[in-house]
């Protein structure tokens, strides 16, 4: 559990500039599905 990290924070700033439904949802579940990276 070192090297795991979940950049949530960094998503929903990318979905706030993107202003993306479809992109942020599509970032979301990639990220959620992915718990170690």
């Amino acid at each position: 559990m070192s090297l795991c990290f979940r950049p949530t924070h960094l998503v929903i700033v990318l979905c706030q500039r993107l202003k993306a439904t479809q992109t942020c949802s599509k970032s979301r579940l990639i990220f959620s599905g992915s718990p170690c990276i």
